[in-house]
């Protein structure tokens, strides 16, 4: 399977491909890439996917191709080895396509102010245990870290 240099690249070293698309239908393009007729996934990428090797994540400007960890997997699997609950854990985002699972899971979560709409809406959904900063990008981060500190 990975005799394709992109394919081991994204293997070995963990990382995600995104495939950036004019369009507000992620889930559209998906369907297209993996199985309609185009030229910017080779066969082996495709059987990579319908084996679970690969998985796909579609937003609306976006399609991830990464190894079948996700940032939920990762947030859980940091939690269990430290021993922290999801009622004790905080965790700031920006994407609800990548961030959002995580924030579903957690109790105290927050946006950064450039963050897509679909995941400030997630965090007003919190209530109490939701902020969404002022500012954007490390900015933000700090922000919402100073609002943690309030929360815990």
């Amino acid at each position: 399977h990975f005799g394709d240099p992109t394919l081991r690249h994204l293997h070995e070293r963990k990382n995600i491909v995104t495939f950036e698309m004019d369009t507000k239908n992620g889930e559209e393009f998906r369907q297209m890439l993996l199985f309609g007729d185009c030229d910017f996934l080779t066969p082996a990428a495709r059987e990579l996917i319908a084996e679970g090797s690969l998985i796909t994540l579609a937003s609306k400007g976006a399609l991830d191709i990464q190894p079948p960890v996700t940032k939920e997997t990762t947030a859980r699997h940091v939690m269990n080895v430290y021993g922290v609950s999801p009622e004790e854990a905080c965790y700031i985002g920006d994407s609800d396509h990548s961030d959002g699972p995580v924030i579903s899971i957690i109790k105290i979560g927050a946006a950064v102010a450039n963050a897509d709409e679909q995941l400030k809406k997630r965090i007003r959904a919190k209530g109490k245990n939701g902020f969404i900063s002022e500012n954007p990008y490390t900015e933000g981060t700090i922000e919402a870290l100073e609002r943690f500190k309030q929360l815990i």
